[in-house]
């Protein structure tokens, strides 16, 4: 049984538990819940930032027609990068700490005075504006203070959301040099002044080509020079802003007197100028420029106003030929060593048309074409030329005409080539018969076009079947042998009986044989034989055949190797024409070595 003095002692126990409890154990404050920091905010629905940084200095820009501008200090184009690139930080971000404002110094916490402004233009409908006031760095320098303007307490952010805000006015400012904004795309003329020379490019919508318009006469542009150009200007950044001070001495930056001046623009309207002036002290690879649409003066680098400075043939396609489809021309005229003409069917097959019609290499024509399309001008001598006589061109040593379809046989291309332009005769004047001007052109490219009609006869000599062959006669020098089907049709020689390999070796190189196409035609005429030692060899395959009820004889004779390890020889011609030389393929002439050469005998001793 409990005692009446024990109910006491415990009753006083508790009462000195619960006075601890309640008076003497220290107890945390209970957590300030982080408020939201910017509730319903868009970056999209943000139409202006401004920035304004400690003492007077403010920043502003504005999202105008889809674009950003910067308002302040001056007027000028913004980099978008630079606000999105802010809007989205701030959406994205999330304080690490919340501080009630009693339980801070503003002070010493940077936000009184604070050390920047950044006030977020929206709409009304959009929220309002809203004004973020930053302050220093924590005192671990992980985060910075910054309040909310119109709301209490100070929210403590990452420190690499200052990474995103703008250090100085000119952050923002977009250092392209030519600023046209969409309109860039539409740009049809390029103007550039240097000293005296004035050069303009215009680009013609209706067939897409540029045109170097000045100097006159007009002449076709160089659409990969000029586009290259182009990319050249749209990449030239603003290396240092100078000063924006409309009234600025001009004669410190050269631009007083400018050396250069360059103008863009559609049509007639203009939409940037530039002008270029000396280089900056101890700086020789840059050069001030002064933007005249923003009355600004910058450094830039020089190397694009060299590029702008170029000779105006700089920017003139150098090709002689007007680009056209083969498909497109009908016949091909040339007047050189030989007069002759190709024609084209309706079927696209050329053929020598004249002085005597001929099946044409495919391939060689094409060719011809190809190469005319590429002849390109290595200067342009003289532009407007009365009398061609003074560069041999009024009585030409060679011209290639290109007509095309159609009952007129119009002119499409015509080139004139005349006297030697240099005194080592490595080039050539040249014409074109659309255009008053002389042209130099290096002589490989005019040695690259045929001057003789047999350089354009069908490459394939002749074409048979193995079996239609009943005889081959092998000479190689003073050996001979005569091979030969008996009416097993298995060949056989004198002498000797051939084995199974000589007998696979020899139909290899009949095959080979039968399907005969010159590499390349060499030269022309009976007296030409000698020269290529196809008389001194005196090796030869003389091919008997049998086509239906006709005999046929077909004889090759070859000679030294060539420089690209064919070997030159003359073979008889199915069409009867004059002799010529060629080019036999080397990989013919060693099957014909193995299978037939190999076969010739030794001539019996002399009795």
């Amino acid at each position: 049984m409990i005692r009446k003095s024990t109910w006491w002692l415990m009753g006083t126990a508790l009462a000195a538990v619960a006075y601890t409890l309640l008076f003497e154990v220290d107890r945390d404050p209970a957590p300030v819940e982080t408020p939201e920091f910017l509730p319903g905010f868009a970056a999209a629905k943000v139409d202006s930032i401004q920035i304004q940084f400690q003492g007077t200095n403010v920043l502003t820009v504005a999202r105008e027609q889809a674009r950003w501008n910067l308002l302040e200090p001056i007027r000028y184009p913004a980099m978008a990068e630079g606000p999105e690139f802010l809007l989205n930080i701030i959406a994205q971000l999330q304080p690490i700490g919340y501080v009630a404002e009693d339980e801070i110094n503003l002070t010493e916490s940077g936000l009184d005075p604070p050390r920047a402004v950044l006030r977020l233009g929206r709409s009304t409908e959009n929220g309002g504006n809203a004004e973020l006031h930053l302050g220093s760095l924590t005192p671990m320098e992980e985060s910075v203070y910054a309040r909310v303007h119109g709301r209490p307490g100070v929210f403590v952010l990452p420190k690499d959301f200052m990474r995103a805000v703008p250090r100085f006015t000119n952050f923002w400012r977009n250092p392209d040099l030519v600023l046209i904004g969409e309109q860039w795309l539409d740009a049809d003329t390029i103007s550039i002044r240097s000293g005296t020379r004035r050069i303009v490019l215009q680009h013609q919508a209706t067939n897409r080509t540029w045109q170097v318009t000045q100097p006159a006469p007009a002449k076709l542009g160089d659409k990969e020079r000029i586009e290259q150009t182009l990319v050249n200007l749209r990449n030239w950044q603003v290396v240092q802003f100078v000063t924006d001070n409309p009234k600025a001495d001009l004669q410190p930056f050269g631009l007083h007197s400018p050396v250069a001046e360059l103008a863009l623009g559609i049509g007639t309207n203009r939409l940037a100028t530039i002008q270029f002036g000396n280089s900056p002290t101890n700086q020789p690879g840059f050069v001030f420029a002064r933007i005249l649409n923003h009355t600004n003066i910058v450094v830039v680098a020089k190397p694009v106003l060299a590029d702008l400075r170029s000779d105006p043939w700089e920017f003139c396609d150098h090709r002689l030929a007007q680009p056209i489809g083969p498909s497109e021309l009908e016949r091909i005229e040339v007047a050189a060593a030989d007069r002759f003409a190709l024609a084209q069917s309706t079927n696209g097959v050329w053929r020598l048309a004249a002085p005597t019609s001929l099946p044409a290499d495919q391939d060689l024509a094409m060719n011809l074409l190809r190469n005319l399309m590429t002849t390109e001008a290595a200067e342009l001598k003289r532009e407007l030329v009365a009398d061609f006589s003074e560069f041999g061109l009024a009585e030409p040593s060679a011209q290639y005409t290109l007509r095309t379809r159609g009952g007129t046989n119009r002119i499409q291309t015509q080139l004139t080539f005349g006297a030697n332009a240099s005194p080592a005769g490595d080039q050539l004047f040249v014409r074109r018969a659309d255009i008053d001007s002389v042209y130099v052109v290096d002589a490989a490219m005019r040695q690259r076009l045929p001057s003789y009609a047999y350089e354009l006869r069908d490459r394939a000599l002749w074409s048979f079947r193995p079996t239609e062959v009943t005889k081959v006669t092998v000479v190689d020098g003073d050996k001979t042998t005569t091979l030969q089907r008996n009416n097993a049709g298995q060949w056989t020689r004198p002498g000797r009986n051939l084995n199974a390999t000589e007998i696979s070796q020899i139909e290899i190189a009949i095959g080979m044989l039968g399907r005969l196409k010159a590499v390349d035609w060499t030269t022309r005429g009976q007296d030409k034989l000698a020269a290529y030692d196809i008389i001194a060899k005196k090796k030869s395959l003389t091919l008997e055949l049998v086509r239906g009820d006709q005999a046929v004889t077909r004889k090759i004779q070859f000679g030294r190797n060539s420089p690209r390890q064919h070997v030159y020889a003359f073979a008889t011609d199915p069409l009867e024409q004059e002799p010529v030389v060629f080019e036999f393929p080397g990989n013919a002439f060693q099957g014909c070595e193995l299978g037939l050469f190999s076969l010739a005998m030794e001539p019996p001793p002399e009795k």
